[in-house]
């Protein structure tokens, strides 16, 4: 081989390459990391969110924006599922990325019943009727499904005790999943991400008179980096969990 030729790349070191992904809550974040990530590995992604405008926004900054298909939807309702379904966007996928959710703070004491209810829908219903409507491809397919949920999911703490508690609900419904369709070849990643750098924290540090400083958490492609390289391990191997957290401290 001649100075400076590359080394040919087979199937098996790119075995992302031309499979199909449905990646919910591509629109920002991690979800957007992640989508972002998977084109660069040769995917074909649609992408998921409510807003039309926020994903046509994700999409421009996408590095093969030809091979990312947005489509809006709201999937904590039924008329978005059915519109999912209907389109067959959950259907034939080699990867399953669910990253969609919403969060609400609030003491035990003051939250809302309709805060929690909106939550449960977004968080753990949501990602639940998705799985069900993938399930048949991806176990045609051998493919993987990865749930992002949040650190909360293993300790609770004041004033996000609705949130924390349906974080753990999802983890434990993504131990469930693996157990039921690691017999079939598919591979399920569950991802706890600590504090990450976006809108969500944003938000958060502003209600609770925080200074937000980015160089203190973690960036999106962070953990959409974790997400890819375990996505791309060997049929021999499955990592089951991710933990990752912010290197630096306050």
């Amino acid at each position: 081989m001649s100075q400076g030729a590359s080394t040919p790349v087979s199937s098996a070191d790119t075995p992302l390459q031309g499979k199909r992904a449905l990646v919910a809550g591509a629109s920002r974040g991690i979800g957007e990391a992640i989508a972002s990530r998977l084109l660069e590995a040769g995917m074909t992604v649609v992408g998921l969110a409510r807003s039309a405008d926020g994903l046509q926004a994700s999409r421009a900054r996408m590095p093969a924006p030809q091979r990312y298909l947005p489509f809006a939807c709201d999937l904590a309702s039924d008329t978005g599922l059915q519109s999912l379904a209907q389109h067959g966007h959950a259907r034939e996928l080699d990867l399953l990325v669910l990253s969609s959710g919403t969060m609400h703070t609030g003491t035990t004491a003051a939250a809302t019943l309709a805060q929690f209810d909106e939550q449960y829908a977004a968080n753990l219903r949501a990602p639940y009727a998705l799985v069900q409507a993938a399930l048949p491809g991806l176990v045609a397919r051998r493919g993987q499904i990865v749930l992002i949920c949040s650190s909360a999911a293993l300790h609770g703490r004041a004033g996000v005790g609705q949130y924390a508690a349906l974080q753990a609900a999802t983890r434990s419904l993504g131990e469930s999943i693996r157990d039921e369709v690691n017999r079939d070849g598919v591979r399920v990643l569950t991802v706890l991400p600590g504090s990450t750098a976006g809108a969500r924290q944003q938000a958060l540090h502003r209600n609770a008179g925080l200074e937000y400083r980015e160089d203190v958490l973690m960036q999106p492609d962070d953990v959409a980096r974790m997400v890819i390289a375990s996505l791309q391990l060997p049929q021999s191997a499955e990592v089951t969990e991710l933990h990752i957290r912010p290197m630096k401290k306050r």
